[in-house]
């Protein structure tokens, strides 16, 4: 009976072992073919410094998708500046500037024109529990890599985005003081900020600072999400703006 038991549990291990070997690799594959349609985004100027990937709308338009709060240091210059790995080369600043084109502080999503010509990565149809998730973006002083783990559900987090009153738009959960400044007259003004109740979807392949816009994506290279904070005891959650924000956040594009 016990060389029955250590049989099967050694059979088991070996099949662990495989399926971990073909998720690996699974892994590598994604991460080659979406290498090119992701973008390494800094303010101008440089003070933040993020991830954004390039979609395109059902218009034909091809625009890249970051986080609101990647972009809010740039909002008053209006744009972005971004590199890409392209010909061998690790890190190639694009030709042109990626213009702001529209923030959802609610959503954490913003978009940014386009203006050379990159591949674009598709959305998934659907996304679903425990399957393989993969983060691929640019970490703070660190070239272009990834995570991998795997969806562990939806959470409802309250978040805090502090921006203009004018630019909270959808439903905000309520407005809040968050500190003071003192304005172009000299007089010393309150800053607000929204605060929102918003869904995440919650994964174990873990982001890091410079990732936040990173694309999440499954074994087809499907996005769905984005990468927005990381959460939870020795940070180990990544949360992700769902797939079915984005696609209404794409679609009004």
């Amino acid at each position: 009976m016990l060389v029955i038991i250590l049989a099967l549990s050694s059979l088991l291990t070996s099949v662990a072992l495989v399926k971990t070997r073909a998720d690996l690799h699974a892994t590598e594959i994604v991460y080659d073919e979406a290498a090119d349609s992701i973008i390494s985004v800094e303010s101008e100027p440089m003070v933040g410094r993020g991830t954004g990937f390039v979609v395109k709308a059902a218009s034909g338009k091809k625009f890249v998708v970051t986080n609101s709060h990647v972009c809010e240091i740039s909002v008053k210059s209006g744009y972005m500046v971004g590199y890409v790995r392209k010909d061998g080369k690790l890190r190639v600043p694009l030709e042109h500037k990626l213009k702001i084109i529209k923030q959802y502080g609610n959503h954490d999503l913003c978009i940014l024109k386009l203006e050379d010509d990159l591949p674009a990565l598709s959305l998934a149809e659907d996304v679903h529990q425990d399957e393989l998730a993969q983060i691929i973006g640019y970490p703070i002083f660190t070239l272009l890599s990834a995570s991998h783990g795997h969806v562990r559900g939806y959470t409802e987090i309250e978040t805090k985005w502090e921006v203009p009153m004018n630019r909270c738009v959808g439903k905000a959960f309520r407005k809040a003081p968050v500190g003071f400044k003192t304005d172009s007259a000299g007089m010393i003004v309150t800053v607000e900020a929204c605060i929102f109740k918003q869904d995440f979807l919650m994964t174990d392949a873990l982001g890091d600072a410079g990732q936040s816009g990173s694309p999440a994506v499954n074994e087809q290279g499907e996005i769905i999400g984005v990468m927005s904070m990381v959460t939870g005891r020795h940070r180990m959650f990544a949360l992700i703006v769902p797939l079915r924000n984005l696609r209404d956040f794409v679609c009004e594009y």
